[in-house]
Parts: structure tokens; C-alpha cells; sequence
């Protein structure tokens, strides 16, 4: 049998066309179901790595404090070692000016 493509379409051929729409309409709305699943995991996914980047960043951060706090804590103990070794060169220049001006006793 010779198939005519410009002969008009039977109720049969409309049928078949529905079964076929149908079928495809529901394998697509299947895989549309299978996309949102894949999506709201990766939603997950995502959020997780979001959360662990925070605990991350913020571990960082209170890294960054407390060596901020170390080098200051020496610097300030530097500071404290120069005043006290400059007051030492100050009271030495005195005792020996006293010494050479016969305020004090050798």
C-alpha cells in the first residue's frame, strides 16, 4: 500500500496524533519531574557549601584577631623594653654628670 501524503487525514490518523501528543506531553512532564529533583538537590548541594565556606571564612577571621592581638601584645611589650632601656641610659648619664659636677660621692 502506497502511502499519499496529500490525501486528507482519517479519524484513525487523528487518534494515532492524540496517543502520540499524549505520549510525548507525559514523557516530557516526566523529565521535567526529574529536572526539579536534580534542582532542589543541587539547592541542597549548594547550601551546604555555602554553610561550610561560612564556618570557613569566619575561622579565618578569628585567626586574623588573634595573631592581630599577638603582634600587638608585642609590640607593646617592644615599646615597654625601649622606654626601659632608655629611662636606664637616661639615669646613667645623670648619675654621671652628678659624678662629674661633685654632686654625688664617688
Amino acid at each position: 500500500m502506497v502511502h499519499d501524503p496529500t490525501a486528507p487525514a482519517t479519524q484513525e490518523d487523528v487518534r494515532l496524533l492524540r496517543v502520540d501528543l499524549h505520549g510525548f506531553v507525559d514523557n516530557v512532564l516526566q523529565q521535567l519531574d526529574g529536572l526539579y529533583v536534580v534542582i532542589s538537590d543541587l539547592r541542597g548541594e549548594t547550601s551546604d557549601l555555602r554553610v561550610g565556606i561560612d564556618e570557613k571564612i569566619s575561622a579565618s577571621e578569628d585567626r586574623m584577631v588573634q595573631q592581630f592581638h599577638v603582634i600587638a601584645e608585642q609590640i607593646h611589650h617592644d615599646a615597654i623594653g625601649a622606654n626601659r632601656d632608655e629611662i636606664e641610659v637616661v639615669k646613667d648619664r645623670v648619675t654621671r654628670l652628678e659624678r662629674h659636677t661633685g654632686l654625688v660621692k664617688r
